[in-house]
C-alpha cells in the first residue's frame, strides 16, 4: 500500500504500535509467533519466523588422481603433465552426459562444492578427465564414477571422494590434431558455414567422428564468432559424421552437455573429392550419437560364507590389492548376490569381500573371514558369476608389518612391489603382494591373517610398473631389499620389520 505523504505513514506506524497486543485473526502466525524475532511480513513465507522452506542440500568433495600404471597419487604438476581439465558431474541418469544436474571444472585434483540443490532423489556422481588434452570430452577420455553410486541426497551436506586414474600415454592416443586435423598424405577437406540457432556466439569445436559416435579422429577449434569451418580428414576413414560443440558455459571444454550439432548432410562420404558447403547447424534438430567416455560395466556374483553367524558383508573392487584405488563398494546384510559397477578395460582389478560382524564398516583380517579374486582385467561387457567364498583366518593368525625406506629415486609411473614369501628359493611365487605407486621416500606395509610359520619379505622398485606380478624378478637397474627369515608365532603381530630399498 502506498501513501502520499510521510505524515500519514508516521500516523499509521504509531497506530500499529498501539495494536501489538491484538494481532489480526488472519495473521499466519497469530498463535505461535516467536515474539523475540521480528517479521517483515508475517504473511510472507520467506521471512516468517515460524515458516520453514525447503532445507538446503549441498554436495562437497575431493577428486584424487592416480597414475593408472602404478596406482600412485598424482600431485598437481604430475597430473597436468598427463591430462587436461577434469569435470565433476552430478547426473540424474548415469548413461546420459547430455543432461547434467550440476557440474564443475577443475584444472587439477582438488576440492569442489555445489550451491544449494533442489533435487532430493538419487544422483550419480562421476568425474571425467580430458586426458588427451584436445579440450573435447569424448571416447578416449577417462571416466570414473563414485564408488558408492547412486548418492541419495538429503537435507544437509553430502561429502564425496572421487578417484580417477590416468595413464601416462593417454595424451598420445588421440587422432587428428587441434591445430587443423590434418589427414596426412591422402586427405579430404570438408568445409562449410557454421550456423547458430538461438544461441549466442561462443568458441566452437568441429570434429570428424566415426559413424555411430564411437571415436573422434580429427578436430579443429574456432573462436567465438566464427562463421565457417574447414577440416582435413584421412580419406581412408571412408565416411564420417562431422559434429560441432558450442562452449556456451565457457569452461574451456567441449562436452556432450553443451549445445551440439552436426553437418546437415551427415554422414560425409570420403574419397570422391573435397566436400564444400557442408553446413554445420548448432544446435542440431535431431539427437546426435556423440563420442563419450566409456560407461562402467557390471561385475556380479555371489558371496558364500559357510561359517556366517551375523553381521554385514563388505564387498569391494580395487586396483592391484585391497589397499588400491577403490572402484566400487557394496555392503550386504549377509551372504548372497552382489553387483558392482566397475570401469571397463581396466587392468589389475581385484574383487574381495570380508565379514563385518560388528556392523561398523571396519574389519580385521586376523579374525574376520574374507576372500579375494584377482588381479584380472575387465573387458567392455558385463562380467558375472564371480564367487567369493569367505573363510576364517587360521587360529592364532598374526601379522608382519614395517616401513621400507626407498633410497632410489622414483616417479609417478613407478611403484614399490612388496611380496610375502615362505621360501627363499628363486622363482618361488609369492603368497601375497602389495603395490605402492609413486612411493616417495618410504612406504608402510602390512600382511595380516597369517598362520604361524617362517616368512620372508622381499621388495623392489619397479620402474614403469611393467614387471610381472608373479615372481620376485627385478631388473638390474631396479633397487631391492628385504628381511631375513621371520618366525611368526601364533597370535603375534610382528611390527617394525623395517628395511631399505637401495641402489643396485
Amino acid at each position: 500500500m502506498t501513501f502520499e505523504t510521510s505524515t500519514r505513514a508516521a500516523w499509521l506506524a504509531a497506530l500499529l504500535l498501539g495494536l501489538t497486543g491484538c494481532p489480526p485473526t488472519d495473521d499466519d502466525d497469530s498463535s505461535d509467533d516467536d515474539d523475540s524475532v521480528g517479521d517483515d511480513d508475517d504473511d510472507s513465507v520467506g521471512d516468517d519466523d515460524d515458516s520453514t522452506g525447503p532445507a538446503p542440500i549441498t554436495v562437497t568433495g575431493e577428486v584424487i588422481a592416480r597414475a593408472a600404471e602404478s596406482g600412485g597419487i598424482l600431485a598437481g604438476p604430475e597430473y597436468t603433465e598427463r591430462s587436461g581439465l577434469m569435470v565433476v558431474y552430478l547426473l540424474e541418469d548415469p548413461s546420459d552426459l547430455t543432461s547434467v544436474l550440476w557440474k564443475t571444472t577443475l584444472s587439477e585434483p582438488g576440492t569442489f562444492g555445489t550451491p544449494s540443490l533442489a533435487t532430493t532423489g538419487p544422483v550419480w556422481a562421476t568425474v571425467i578427465a580430458d586426458c588427451d588434452q584436445n579440450a573435447i570430452i569424448e571416447g578416449i577420455d577417462i571416466r570414473r564414477d563414485y564408488h558408492a553410486n547412486p548418492v541419495n541426497l538429503s537435507p544437509g551436506n553430502v561429502d564425496l571422494v572421487l578417484e580417477i586414474d590416468v595413464p601416462d600415454d593417454c595424451r598420445d592416443n588421440g587422432g587428428g590434431g587441434g591445430g587443423g586435423g590434418g589427414g596426412g598424405g591422402d586427405s579430404t577437406t570438408i568445409s562449410g558455414p557454421i550456423t547458430l540457432m538461438n544461441v549466442s556466439p561462443a568458441p566452437i569445436a568441429v570434429a570428424a567422428a566415426t559413424v555411430g559416435g564411437e571415436q573422434i579422429g580429427w578436430w579443429r577449434t574456432y573462436d567465438a564468432g566464427a562463421t565457417s569451418y574447414s577440416i582435413d580428414v584421412a580419406t581412408s576413414a571412408g565416411e564420417v559424421d562431422v559434429i560441432g560443440y558450442h562452449d556456451g558455459d565457457g569452461n574451456g571444454l567441449f562436452e556432450p552437455s553443451d549445445n551440439t550439432g552436426g553437418v546437415t548432410s551427415n554422414p560425409v562420404i570420403l574419397g570422391i573429392g573435397d566436400v564444400t558447403g557442408a553446413e554445420l547447424l548448432i544446435p542440431s534438430g535431431e539427437p546426435l550419437d556423440l563420442p563419450m567416455p566409456a560407461t562402467p560395466i557390471t561385475l556380479a556374483g555371489d558371496v558364500v560364507h559357510s561359517g556366517y553367524t551375523g553381521g554385514d558383508i563388505l564387498v569391494r573392487a580395487t586396483a592391484f590389492d585391497r589397499n588400491g584405488q577403490l572402484f566400487a563398494s557394496q555392503t550386504l546384510p549377509g551372504p548372497g548376490p552382489f553387483s558392482l559397477e566397475v570401469p571397463s578395460w581396466t587392468q589389475n582389478l581385484v574383487v574381495w569381500a570380508v565379514e563385518d560382524p560388528d556392523v561398523n564398516g571396519t574389519y580385521d583380517l586376523n579374525v574376520d573371514a574374507s576372500d579375494l579374486v584377482g588381479p584380472f582385467a575387465t573387458q567392455s561387457s558385463d562380467q558375472i558369476g564371480v564367487t567369493l567364498d569367505l573363510e576364517a583366518p587360521p587360529a592364532g593368525a598374526g601379522s608382519i608389518s614395517g616401513t621400507i625406506a626407498v633410497l632410489q629415486s622414483s616417479g609417478p609411473q613407478d611403484r614399490v612391489v612388496v611380496m610375502l614369501m615362505d621360501s627363499p628359493d628363486p622363482g618361488t611365487p609369492p603368497m601375497d603382494a602389495l603395490y605402492f605407486g609413486n612411493p616417495g621416500g618410504s612406504v608402510e606395509y602390512s600382511f595380516e591373517g597369517l598362520e604361524p610359520g617362517t616368512y620372508l619379505v622381499r621388495a623392489w622398485l619397479d620402474y614403469d610398473s611393467d614387471m610381472s606380478l608373479d615372481f620376485f624378478n627385478p631388473q638390474p637397474d631396479e633397487g631391492t631389499g628385504g628381511t631375513n627369515g621371520l618366525l611368526l608365532t601364533a597370535g603375534t603381530d610382528m611390527a617394525g620389520q623395517d628395511f631399505d630399498i637401495t641402489e643396485p
